[in-house]
């Protein structure tokens, strides 16, 4: 008797028989069958998983699970939140309960993870899902060096904790891969085919590594080697750098621009009320340290008897910064008739030259106002503003370009010589010595190459040059 497409499968899997063996039976490329039965498989067994979950332990298992996951920061599951991806997997085939703070009952703990609950407790007659869910647990989660992209098709991995090396079958993810990328994902094979069940959303870049390759110095000194069944022991730690990391890019931190003095970058503008011009410009000369009167005059302006009408003062800090070695602009005094305005760049400096000014000027000058305009805003205003239509950016120049190359060919052909934070203060001839320094040496050099498709003047030679001294060609 014929079998429908919309019955069940004979082989008692439960599914319908287009979705299961109907496909085996009309032929095709093994792996390619394959793949499309571990991918009903994973879509099918992620919603029973769940209903069994909830059904059998209650709902607040997963508030349970998602605690553990976010480091106990979040008591509430978000069925909304972006890292569902990774969440779910690691529910279903690492989370453990803790037998002390658990729903779940205490013969059953003993019967986690979670998919290898429900196969105790289910009557799973096809033996692929069974095959699926095993190598699912076994697998564990893990960080894992994209080698080799082919879009569409599939991905090289290696695994960055325990070295070994596998092709992924990968439809979606390979589009937008780079070499050099890393994925936290978990990679299980069936059958010899490799495919992934879970892959955070977030992808690091190669520059991420460095906390990576600490935690394998970990397991190595508390274990003695890595392997995948050790690692199962080890996923909260890797939970906590994809934490940390991942919060990290998701919502990077502005750079707090600070000036000289390490005050905060605010405009300022101080205004006061003078009597005369020429008062006031007498009164703040000191302020222009080693400036001469008459080489300030020189920029001035007069009236026709020869009385001054508008200068400008640069207030110049005394001694030299520690910061760059010489004496420090303060900022920029304007006089004008009937007022002064003196424009700094923090809230210190705008105090402190009210100090100075409440001293210096003479009698009948007062103080009018202080106005604050935060950096950002001013940043803000000026991307603002439209370039004119026949405006040329000075960057798409050929020579500006050729310059801008030879720059970064000199600044990379000193690279090798420099320290690096990255490397902890190691150059990086010095961290290539040692297998970590030349696997993170390996990391900046890709992560370079990802930029650098962005970066004005770079050319791909400048890198292959970089290689070549560093011998990790």
């Amino acid at each position: 008797m014929k079998v429908g497409r919309n019955d069940p499968c004979p082989c008692g899997s439960g599914r319908k028989y287009k979705h299961c063996h109907l496909r085996t039976e009309e032929g095709g490329a093994p792996d390619e069958i394959l793949w499309r039965q571990l991918n009903l498989i994973s879509q099918s067994l992620s919603t029973d998983l769940l209903r069994f979950a909830t059904r059998t332990f209650g709902p607040d298992i997963v508030h349970e699970a998602w605690e553990v996951f976010t480091a106990f920061e979040e008591t509430e599951f978000d069925p909304e939140s972006i890292h569902l991806p990774i969440f779910m997997p690691w529910f279903f085939h690492d989370w453990l309960p803790d037998p002390d703070e658990t729903i779940v009952p205490e013969a059953d703990v003993e019967t986690f993870p979670l998919s290898l609950a429900y196969l105790s407790k289910n009557r799973v007659k096809d033996p692929l899902t069974r095959r699926y869910i095993e190598a699912s647990v076994a697998a564990g989660i893990g960080y894992f060096d994209v080698i080799e992209s082919t879009p569409g098709s599939g991905l090289t991995l290696r695994d960055c904790l325990t070295g070994t090396q596998t092709a992924v079958v990968e439809r979606t993810a390979s589009q937008t891969l780079r070499r050099g990328d890393i994925l936290f994902a978990r990679v299980v094979t069936v059958d010899g085919l490799a495919t992934i069940d879970g892959c955070a959303p977030v992808v690091f870049p190669p520059l991420e590594k460095a906390a990576i390759i600490e935690l394998r110095r970990e397991i190595l000194e508390e274990e003695g080697e890595v392997t995948a069944a050790i690692l199962k022991d080890y996923d909260i730690e890797m939970l906590e750098i994809y934490r940390e990391v991942s919060g990290r890019l998701l919502n990077p931190r502005q750079p707090e621009l600070t000036n000289t003095d390490g005050d905060p970058l605010v405009l300022c503008r101080v205004a006061y009320q003078i009597t005369t011009p020429r008062a006031a410009f007498d009164a703040l000369l000191p302020l222009a340290v080693d400036h001469a009167e008459a080489e300030l005059l020189e920029g001035a302006t007069f009236d026709a008897a020869g009385d001054l009408l508008t200068a400008e003062i640069p207030w110049v800090s005394e001694g030299e910064s520690m910061v760059i070695g010489r004496p420090v602009s303060l900022g920029t005094i304007t006089i004008e008739p009937g007022s002064l305005v003196a424009e700094v760049n923090s809230e210190a400096r705008a105090a402190r030259f009210r100090e100075l000014a409440d001293t210096m000027l003479p009698d009948g000058c007062r103080h009018v106002s202080t106005v604050l305009e935060p950096i950002e805003a001013a940043l803000a205003a000026h991307r603002r503003e439209e370039p004119a239509d026949d405006e040329v950016d000075i960057n798409d120049l050929p020579e500006v370009q050729a310059m801008i190359t030879e720059q970064l060919r000199a600044h990379y052909r000193a690279w090798p010589e420099m320290e690096i934070p990255a490397l902890s203060g190691l150059t990086p001839l010095q961290a290539i010595r040692t297998p970590e320094g030349r696997e993170m040496v390996e990391a900046l050099l890709l992560d370079i190459e990802q930029r650098s498709a962005a970066q004005s003047g770079m050319r791909p030679e400048i890198v292959a040059e970089l290689r070549q001294t560093l011998n990790l060609t």
